[in-house]
């Protein structure tokens, strides 16, 4: 900022002052006593040269720096320039990693859940209960529909074959039976049924890797160990060369070389064809019809066992007596009912 003085104002212009405080502007400003002759000295640049030299500047380390002028070369006032500071270098947003210089600390071990260890733990014992309870289980025999326990596992699959040969006339032949033990997924053929015992069979599928593996994988924790028999060499049916007829005649007049008829005496009787002429034989094991077994197979339900009890009862009302008396009970089914009654005839 340059400061001008206007000549036109010449007067004294500090109007809270007066001249009569004894003030000599001569003296301070350089200029003559009053009433000398003035002088044409600058008064600023007296004033300036009684002042000591400046010290030395310091020099900035800023980019553009001017060295200051020379105190008899420098105007008495000058305009001054803001200083420029340099632009401060921002660090970088990413600090780079340091280099792993010190080993890692060892990563701690999870907290076990006691909770979680607990299940774990009965869910352990549950396993062994059930493994327990599979492995203790009686073996099943399963032929068609009928599924029965083993009893005495200790036997032999052929033993076994002969112990149901009467209930299963088609087990009969040893030679045409063959056996398979079914463990859960776990099937084994047996190759020696005479000699290989039917508990060691189920004991040897148990301990086998293939078998856990399997129970882990299966919805059935708890499956059957099923013992099946099969029939094998059975006739598929009667062959092209082969005929069933009613009569003798008719077997004489077919194209068939074996013929087989009924005898008047109730016998199966089987008729060849040969070059030499017809031989007749009764036939005592005919394998090409269907095995049949008598008995009966009633169409009705089972009576039940609350009417039988009653029936029993009555009959022992009868029989405290002294006296011998004579009872008979009838048992009907009612069609309409769809029931069983019981009569009881009036006796003498």
């Amino acid at each position: 900022m340059v400061i001008t003085m206007s000549e036109q104002n010449s007067g004294f212009p500090f109007t809270e002052m007066s001249e009569a405080e004894g003030l000599d502007f001569d003296a301070i400003f350089g200029g003559a006593p009053s009433g000398a002759a003035p002088s044409d000295v600058n008064p600023f640049e007296a004033a300036l040269a009684q002042q000591p030299e400046p010290a030395e500047p310091i020099v900035q380390p800023a980019p553009q720096q001017t060295a200051p002028p020379a105190p008899s070369e420098a105007p008495v006032f000058q305009t001054v320039q803001p200083i420029q500071t340099p632009a401060i270098q921002q660090a970088p947003a990413t600090v780079p990693a340091v280099q792993d210089t010190v080993p890692a600390a060892p990563q701690s071990q999870p907290e076990v859940d006691p909770l979680t260890a607990a299940m774990a733990e009965q869910q352990a014992k549950t396993e062994q209960k059930a493994a327990k309870s599979l492995f203790e289980k009686a073996p099943v025999f399963s032929f068609g529909s009928v599924r029965e326990e083993i009893i005495d596992p200790g036997m032999t699959f052929e033993e076994l074959r002969i112990a149901k040969a009467d209930d299963f006339p088609e087990l009969a032949e040893g030679k045409k039976v063959s056996w398979t033990v079914e463990y859960g997924k776990t099937v084994k053929v047996i190759t020696d049924p005479k000699g290989a015992t039917i508990v060691s069979v189920k004991e040897e599928i148990q301990m086998s890797s293939s078998f856990l593996n399997a129970l882990k994988k299966a919805k059935d924790k708890n499956p059957d160990c099923l013992v099946k028999p099969k029939v094998t060499a059975q006739s598929k049916g009667i062959a092209s060369y082969k005929g069933v007829f009613n009569s003798l005649e008719e077997a004489q007049a077919s194209d068939k070389a074996i013929c087989l008829f009924p005898g008047s005496d109730g016998r199966v009787y089987e008729l060849r064809k040969t070059e030499l002429g017809e031989f007749i034989a009764p036939k005592h094991n005919v394998t090409d019809f269907t095995a049949v077994r008598a008995g009966f197979t009633p169409a009705l339900p089972l009576v039940p066992m609350e009417l039988i009890a009653q029936i029993v009862s009555f009959f022992r009302c009868y029989m405290d007596g002294r006296s011998e008396f004579e009872t008979l009970a009838h048992i009907f089914w009612d069609r309409q009912e769809q029931g069983f009654v019981v009569r009881v005839p009036s006796r003498r």
